[in-house]
């Protein structure tokens, strides 16, 4: 809803002025079903905010609803128009469509209906690191339900994720 957009705003406010401090940067992954819900959302969130440490991580599957699981391509064009010149990061992964869900289903890269191409691409025009996250360690091993990761798994992760950004502008 839109109270809730301006509620979420508010919350940031302190968090990003404090990102800034710090001279960090902030993200927000957008996902369908939630306040930030689309790319236009996104974008007149980073308008609404004017700063340079508020950035945008872009996971395709999260913009997806049931219906436009059925031809991602307009959903993912959307955001790299709306979203491209702040995109910190991608967050890859595939989906399947589950009757009686919301929304399509998160599973692993190359196990659903996803298209990378347009993705890939993107990522090599902006220059953006990319990382296999899933390959990294035995997903049944770290994770409950194959993709989520429990404790080490998220450690691992996020060590691998810090090598991979830490000193890219």
């Amino acid at each position: 809803s839109e109270e809730a957009f301006r509620l979420f705003e508010d919350g940031l406010r302190p968090v990003l002025r404090y990102a800034q401090e710090q001279d960090v940067l902030l993200a927000v992954e957008p996902v369908f079903c939630d306040i930030v819900s689309t790319p236009e959302r996104a974008q007149r969130l980073l308008d609404d905010m004017r700063s340079d440490h508020l950035r945008i991580i872009l996971d395709g599957v999260n913009l997806l609803s049931n219906e436009a699981a059925l031809n991602p391509g307009p959903v993912i064009e959307d955001a790299i128009r709306r979203l491209g010149d702040r995109v910190a990061l991608l967050h890859m992964k595939d989906f399947r469509l589950v009757p009686g869900e919301r929304r399509p289903v998160s599973v692993a890269c190359g196990q659903g209906g996803m298209r990378y191409e347009r993705l890939l691409s993107f990522a090599r025009e902006k220059g953006l690191p990319v990382v296999d996250l899933y390959s990294l360690f035995d997903s049944a091993r770290y994770c409950r339900d194959g993709i989520h990761p429990q404790r080490r798994g998220a450690r691992m992760l996020a060590e691998t994720l810090f090598r991979a950004i830490a000193f890219t502008d």
